[in-house]
């Protein structure tokens, strides 16, 4: 590997070109040699003669002389800014084969997680992700982790199913949903015009003594307001009864969902 042609390097480069003179932050260099007044997001030396790109009071981007670095969001990773920033410094400083490294959110399994794209291959990020070099590739150093997935509780949804069944909830629905209106919406229900939470939801279908509450909660899930660019106006819009369903279903069910490693 040539050792000039590493991110150590290019930072080097940067803060010797674009280094401040004066001022509370003098020896350090903006980040964006075009902002130089964004000074939260800056290139430093540290004493340990690591390069490092600084944003807030995070240390993004950890570089070694020997091509090496080490990356970290202490936890903010999946934050617009934070992300933008990270994709920004490997975008910049990305050199030789660091530059086919990119940092950004993808939707995997069916959650928006942080992607480390490394020579093409996509890798769940965490912090204190480490890429090194080998054969003239950038290959991921540390442990390798799986991205997340989203699994429901199967148990717990087959009982809210049989409990629905039982307390005629499933049975009502479709009558409950062709007369539901929109002022159903604001009705007394249970909790009066308390927002329901999912437990709460399940709850109150899988009992018939809560059947007053029924048309309330079925007609939050089926009138939306939605702005009619013909009438120039906000309008209330009804979704047809597998979309309501599908709509409650997934409130009710949101809660039953856990993050397990993906297969």
């Amino acid at each position: 590997m040539n050792p000039t042609n590493t991110i150590h390097t290019r930072l080097q480069l940067h803060l010797e070109r674009h280094m401040y003179r004066r001022g509370q932050y003098k020896g350090q260099a903006p980040a964006d040699s075009n902002a130089r007044g964004k000074n939260h997001f800056r290139v430093y030396k540290a004493n340990d003669g690591t390069m490092r790109v600084h944003f807030w009071r995070t240390d993004l981007i950890t570089a070694y002389p020997d091509g090496r670095i080490v990356l970290n969001t202490d936890g903010w990773h999946s934050r617009p800014t934070t992300v933008a920033a990270m994709s920004d410094a490997l975008n910049w400083f990305g050199v030789g084969p660091m530059a086919s490294v990119r940092f950004y959110r993808d939707r995997k399994f069916g959650i928006s997680q942080s992607v480390l794209s490394v020579n093409r291959e996509q890798h769940r990020y965490y912090d204190g992700i480490e890429v090194g070099i080998k054969d003239d590739k950038p290959v991921i150093l540390s442990e390798i982790k799986p991205f997340e997935a989203k699994r429901i509780d199967r148990s717990e949804s087959k009982e809210l199913h049989d409990d629905m069944k039982s307390s005629g909830f499933k049975a009502s629905f479709k009558l409950l949903h062709a007369v539901a209106k929109p002022e159903d919406k604001e009705g007394k229900g249970v909790y009066g015009n308390y927002s329901y939470k999912s437990s709460e939801m399940r709850m109150l279908v899988s009992d018939a003594n809560y059947a007053e509450a029924w048309p309330r909660l079925i007609a939050q899930y089926t009138f939306t307001v939605q702005y009619d660019y013909k009438a120039r106006a906000y309008v209330q819009h009804k979704h047809d009864a597998k979309k309501a369903w599908a709509n409650l279903m997934a409130a009710m069910k949101f809660d039953l969902y856990q993050k397990v490693p993906a297969e």
